[in-house]
């Protein structure tokens, strides 16, 4: 069936009304004015396209991370922590830092399961290594991640705080640290701390040790001071553990970190 238009109908733009074509010319100034505005937006848009890609060079000089060329772990002198370093294809490096312990040997054992691999198979947070309960693989575990993300954000040109969730506060304030010691350990040690711009002290102990006089002797280097006691929940006897509490009571800005075994959640409270 053929449709039949009445003699009004415009063929042209299939609407009802019929223009002569000195009513819709096609080009006038007018179209031409905007057409080389249109273009010449474009053409200065594309223009700083093109400069702010040339000018990254962060992100265009930098090769895609294709796999781990190897890894090194490099032991400190006098003790056994140890740096593991993840070195990747295009020469970036990420450091991470297991806990204290002779882990030499499991951290060579898990290198073998990293070196080689490509991001695909390495997503962040789910590292193709053992982790779970066991306390050894999950230190190990944290010093790969650790090194991972700081490899990832080397890459991706951004903090590591970017890739967890973004920063929160500028500044991280951290205490000097030492292990157990005595009173004048602590305080040659708290000397140190000072002097390099320190404003807190962290120190070890167990029970027996004298606490009070350590924290004495910090307060008499460095009267303002703050002080963590970290026992490693070595204060295995109740009443130990109140008695180096009431002896402290003199003191202000003293807390404790892990005093008692965390599973003893009565001691806690008591």
């Amino acid at each position: 069936m053929t449709i039949e238009h009445p003699a009004w109908w415009d063929p042209h733009s299939d609407q009802p009304f019929k223009l002569s074509r000195q009513q819709k010319p096609r080009i006038t100034s007018a179209n031409l004015i905007e057409l080389l505005r249109t273009g010449l937006s474009t053409t200065i848009l594309l223009l700083a396209i093109a400069w702010c890609y040339a000018t990254q060079k962060r992100y265009s000089k930098l090769p895609a991370i294709k796999e781990f060329a190897g890894l090194g772990i490099s032991p400190e002198r006098g003790n056994h922590n140890a740096i593991v370093e993840l070195v990747a294809a295009n020469g970036l490096v990420g450091l991470g830092e297991p806990r204290r312990g002779d882990l030499y040997a499991p951290l060579c054992a898990y290198a073998e399961q990293i070196i080689g691999k490509t991001l695909q198979e390495l997503p962040v947070g789910n590292l193709p290594l053992p982790h779970g309960d066991d306390y050894e693989a999950y230190i190990i575990y944290e010093a790969y991640e650790m090194a991972w993300l700081d490899l990832m954000g080397q890459h991706l040109g951004v903090p590591v705080h970017h890739l967890l969730g973004g920063k929160k506060i500028d500044r991280v304030p951290i205490n000097f640290w030492m292990g157990r010691g005595t009173p004048e350990d602590t305080a040659r040690r708290a000397q140190m701390g000072l002097e390099i711009g320190f404003r807190g002290l962290k120190m070890k102990c167990e029970l027996g040790d004298p606490i009070a006089e350590r924290v004495a002797a910090v307060r008499e280097v460095a009267p303002d001071f703050s002080i963590v006691l970290d026992p490693n929940e070595r204060f295995v006897d109740l009443d130990g553990a109140r008695a180096v509490a009431r002896s402290l009571e003199r003191f202000d800005r003293v807390i404790f970190e892990s005093p008692v075994p965390q599973d003893r959640l009565d001691w806690y409270v008591e």
